[in-house]
């Protein structure tokens, strides 16, 4: 019973996990795309885009806080015109547990 618990609360936070990276690339994919990257990546400072989801994580995924979350926007093939690669990776850790990660990747680009 146990083990069910935590197989339940495990899918929970992989979904949560899931939800929050693909909610930051919609907002990416609405954002100016000439600031994408000084927005979006996790060098991005304070009051960006970046720490909103930063905060977003921490308070939704427990031991998120330990590890923050990767934003990598770079150039598709160094040409910004071609759009640009994202690789979004999300940590957290249960109590009592290992730390998870979910991690996706797209390509932002505007037609």
């Amino acid at each position: 019973q146990a083990r069910a618990i935590q197989n339940t609360d495990d899918a929970q936070y992989r979904s949560e996990a899931a939800f929050l990276a693909n909610d930051l690339l919609g907002r990416m994919w609405t954002s100016n795309q000439t600031t994408l990257a000084a927005d979006f990546a996790d060098t991005a400072g304070s009051l960006s885009p970046y720490d909103d989801f930063k905060t977003l994580v921490q308070a939704r995924l427990p031991g998120a806080s330990a590890t923050d979350p990767t934003v990598t926007v770079a150039p598709r093939f160094g040409d910004p015109s071609l759009g640009y690669d994202v690789v979004i990776t999300v940590f957290w850790q249960p109590p009592g547990d290992v730390q998870h990660r979910y991690q996706t990747s797209a390509t932002v680009k505007l037609n």
